[in-house]
């Protein structure tokens, strides 16, 4: 086992043993963030550390610096982009600089998640051509190199891209002429139970709620389970709130509209399927998990479904 990388899961894995989810969740960014950096210096030292050439302590500091200038950086430009995007087409597409070049694919990933959309983050490469990012919630990698307007490596739903600038308006016409399905399943971290929703997962996912995975702005889970309307709670005030508990966990969901109230206040019993982020719920001494219901969908249950089938065969 490699010293520095032990070292550094003491020091930010959140008391967690080394395993790949560590690594992943915990260690993976700070490493990545100091990959991206234009700080050769820090790189240098990130590898003379993981060769044990360097002052391990010093080494964390470093990596911990990179990710915060990181995360300032990709909000500053993301941010920047909102204000002036064209939400007009079937993509998005945007204009970094060559100085963020090492971050407009993270960008570019938080735009696509906001406007689910296939979205571009292009810099200029040289007078005649355009180079960048591309995140997709559909796969399209091939689908636009047999276009012969760009030119595309990488994942088929994350990769780099570099197009002619007199080629730029004839993708986005092709892209607006495609009957591309860009409202596809919602993106998941994970399918999960209640039973498996623990305390120690929503805090690890609360308190790194500023990372992104493909798709997504923070952890999120796919959870299925019957309620019956009888038993949910509906706060009605300026805003509505449901709340109601499958299997022992609580869900949550905030701003409801007065339909969706109804709906789930109604005296049915109903199958859910939700994609839920998690948190945390002190109350009086005790700590429990919450869904925050993100996205859902609520289906007949099974048992009714199949009383109406029998009633059916009688006729």
């Amino acid at each position: 086992m490699n010293d520095f990388l032990t070292y550094l899961n003491e020091k930010l894995g959140r008391e967690e043993p080394l395993t790949p989810h560590s690594i992943s969740w915990n260690l993976a960014p700070k490493i990545n963030a100091v990959c991206r950096s234009n700080n050769m210096e820090a790189k240098e030292i990130l590898f003379k550390a993981f060769a044990g050439e360097y002052d391990m302590e010093e080494a964390v500091k470093l990596a911990q610096k990179c990710h915060r200038e990181q995360t300032t950086i990709v909000k500053r430009i993301y941010e920047g982009f909102l204000e002036t995007i064209d939400n007009t087409h079937k993509i998005i597409i945007c204009f970094g600089e060559n100085k963020d070049r090492n971050y407009l694919g993270l960008v570019a990933n938080k735009l696509m998640s906001h406007f689910n959309k296939p979205t571009i983050v292009l810099r200029e490469l040289n007078k005649t051509t355009w180079s960048g990012s591309v995140r997709s919630p559909i796969t399209l990698l091939e689908k636009i190199n047999e276009t012969s307007l760009a030119r595309c490596q990488g994942h088929p739903e994350a990769f780099g891209i570099t197009v002619k600038k007199d080629k730029l308006n004839e993708l986005i016409n092709w892209f607006d002429n495609q009957d591309l399905e860009v409202e596809p399943c919602v993106p998941i971290t994970a399918i999960l139970t209640p039973q498996k929703a623990t305390v120690k997962l929503a805090k690890l996912c609360t308190s790194y709620s500023h990372l992104w995975g493909h798709g997504l702005d923070a952890p999120m889970f796919y959870i299925t389970g019957s309620f019956h309307g009888s038993n949910v709670n509906v706060y009605r005030k300026k805003t509505n709130t449901i709340k109601f508990n499958i299997n022992g966990m609580d869900f949550l969901m905030f701003r409801a509209t007065d339909e969706e109230a109804d709906l789930f206040n109604s005296n049915k019993l109903m199958d859910i399927e939700m994609v839920v982020s998690l948190s945390i719920n002190e109350w009086r001494g005790e700590i429990s998990v919450q869904g925050i219901i993100e996205e859902y969908e609520i289906h007949k249950h099974k048992s009714e479904i199949q009383s109406q089938e029998d009633w059916k065969k009688l006729f």
